[in-house]
């Protein structure tokens, strides 16, 4: 028979993997993004010469929109860290206190 008894971490814990999650998916979200300007500012900065390239703002305009993206990525790297930190903790604390 289970117990009608449900401790209070665990609602804590499902919160933190649920933000883990979804700042996973969007870590992934973002990553494609960044790839695929990255990839386009690579294939227009390639292109042969008597083919129309990329202009050079939109190209400019590109390499921004990366460098923004790898530092959202980077933002959101360190976000996924800190909450895998704290669901160790949560994890240790509800483990010691059973």
């Amino acid at each position: 028979m289970a117990s009608p008894y449900e401790r209070p971490d665990r609602a804590a814990l499902r919160a933190v993997i649920e933000v883990a999650e979804a700042a996973g998916a969007e870590l992934g979200a973002w990553r494609r993004r960044a790839l695929a300007a990255e990839a386009e500012v690579l294939r227009a900065a390639s292109a042969p010469p008597g083919e129309p390239a990329a202009s050079a703002p939109a190209s400019a305009e590109l390499e921004a929109e990366v460098t923004e993206l790898r530092r959202r990525l980077a933002s959101a790297r360190e976000l996924v860290d800190l909450l895998r930190t704290r669901l160790r903790f949560l994890e240790e604390r509800s483990e010691g206190a059973a």
